[in-house]
């Protein structure tokens, strides 16, 4: 089961266990997903608090909302 608070805590819970088998997005239309053996996956227990209520990097792609959700970033919602 994954489950989150709030608006996006779900949402970034499934981005969190993709990162896990090996998924990473680097530019809004670049991604990487590793090859990973089944046997490899194991049981995860994983909770997370966020520190802080807002996050953002000074980075172009950080402007696509999707690249922003799978980094766990806060939207800026500026169109491309």
């Amino acid at each position: 089961m994954i489950a989150g608070g709030r608006l996006r805590g779900t949402m970034y819970g499934v981005y969190t266990f993709l990162e896990s088998l090996g998924c990473r997005w680097y530019t809004f239309d670049r991604a990487l997903f590793l090859k990973r053996k089944p046997s490899l996956l194991t049981d995860l227990d994983i909770r997370q608090t966020p520190n802080f209520e807002y996050r953002d990097v000074l980075y172009y792609d950080a402007f696509d909302a999707d690249w922003a959700a799978r980094n766990k970033q806060t939207p800026c919602y500026k169109a491309r």
